[in-house]
């Protein structure tokens, strides 16, 4: 892989912003988990109506990706990132500050329904231009690093928002889970517009046009399968996101006093696992669709064993799901951003990874439905029956991955082509 030499001071500082960016972002998506049972007490609410919020999210996310996808490899960065931010800050500021004005409707659920959908919709204003910014600021070993470093603002974010969270709503209340990361998100969205100014920066008018992927039905159909594997991921990632907390508890008898320590350790499964992929692409040479092929089929492995496992030892079938979480998490960057990164001779950086993250989160906005129905009564959770549909969709995306990869490398002479064209 190209080595590059050290990053230019305009390069750190571009980094350096789109960690905080998308780390305050995250704070402000991930709060809501830490405060819907005290909000369900605070507006006498059922949890289908809570369950109602969540999912309001997950959809308008998902399709606001593919909007602000297609807008991000048109518009600047500068002034979609401020959007978003700023967007998403007042929205979580309306949630903290709802107990003074939500009881003037029928249903005091409803506004925070309608605030946290459009919060979805400002928050899918980032990810694309922000990976946009990479491919146009970052080239070789460069653009890894800064890919690599970019996903662990996930592992912060994890981090602010159920730590912080939890001691913000136990020291205080629930409303401030809302009103701090909304006063860090409007204010950085300012330091944002006013300082993201670097003379390097190339992100805000659209480079010379390089060969239209329009005209590439072969990796058009590459493409649409990439968006079904992203499908499985969604399903197979926000399934074991959602219930891991659960799970420990449940099987593994975590005690109350535990809770903190449950809340850091799924960012630090997700670290871990974020530094293997790193590590399988240093060693496979940057190949990215055999990175995926082999850490998935190690998580095939790994699903296997934590189902064999659950009659035997519950606490090591519980250990071996977070190795599965680690393993499944690692391919976050992958998808999200190399894959994306791979059609950067085509100048749609941007709309691929908005159409990416359309699939995954389609299939997170899926598999909530799915997971709830299979674990059944609260009193007696069906663990073994969703460690099963965890296998399934990880035997099915194995075949996806085969395919992706022979698929990828008999396209690779038609893609150099098609850059030495551009070049």
């Amino acid at each position: 892989m190209q080595q590059d030499g050290r990053f230019t001071s305009d390069q750190r500082k571009i980094t350096v912003f789109c960690m905080v960016a998308y780390s305050i972002l995250y704070f402000m998506r991930l709060n809501v988990s830490l405060a819907l049972e005290d909000m369900m007490i605070a507006f006498q609410a059922s949890p289908e109506s809570m369950g109602a919020i969540t999912s309001a999210f997950f959809w308008c996310y998902a399709f606001g990706q593919l909007v602000f996808g297609f807008l991000g490899d048109r518009l600047p960065v500068r002034f979609m990132v401020f959007t978003g931010l700023l967007g998403s800050g007042i929205l979580n500021l309306a949630i903290g500050l709802s107990p003074a004005f939500c009881f003037a409707f029928e249903s005091p659920v409803f506004p925070i329904v309608i605030f946290w959908a459009l919060n979805g919709v400002f928050q899918s204003m980032l990810w694309s231009p922000i990976v946009k910014c990479v491919a146009a600021n970052f080239e070789g070993n460069k653009k890894v690093i800064v890919s690599f470093a970019l996903s662990i603002t996930q592992v912060i974010g994890y981090i602010l928002a159920w730590v912080g969270s939890y001691f913000l709503r136990e020291y205080i209340n629930w409303q401030f889970v809302f009103l701090v990361p909304a006063i860090l998100g409007i204010l950085f969205s300012l330091i944002w517009v006013f300082r993201f100014r670097f003379s390097s920066v190339v992100t805000e008018v659209r480079s010379k046009k390089g060969p239209s992927l329009i005209r590439q039905p072969a990796l058009l159909s590459f493409l649409g399968v990439i968006a079904l594997f992203s499908i499985l991921f969604g399903l197979v990632k926000s399934s074991i996101d959602t219930w891991l907390p659960t799970m420990i508890g449940d099987v593994g008898g975590l005690a109350e006093g535990g809770i903190v320590i449950t809340l850091l350790l799924i960012p630090m499964v997700n670290f871990a696992g974020i530094m293997l992929s790193k590590t399988m692409v240093k060693k496979l040479r940057g190949d990215i669709y055999k990175t995926i092929l082999l850490i998935w089929g190690g998580a095939v492995i790994i699903s296997a064993i934590a189902l064999f496992m659950f009659n035997f030892n519950p606490i090591v079938f519980v250990v071996f799901v977070a190795v599965l979480f680690g393993f499944v998490y690692s391919q976050t960057p992958l998808f999200t951003s190399f894959i994306p990164l791979d059609f950067v001779k085509w100048d749609c950086v941007s709309t691929v990874t908005g159409f990416v993250d359309f699939a995954i989160y389609l299939g997170a906005g899926v598999t909530g439905i799915i997971s709830g129905k299979i674990l059944g009564d609260e009193s007696n959770m069906n663990w073994s029956g969703l460690s099963t549909y965890w296998l399934v969709i990880l035997a099915v995306g194995m075949v996806f991955a085969i395919t992706v990869y022979f698929w990828h490398h008999a396209l690779r002479k038609k893609i150099s082509r098609e850059e030495a064209e551009w070049d």
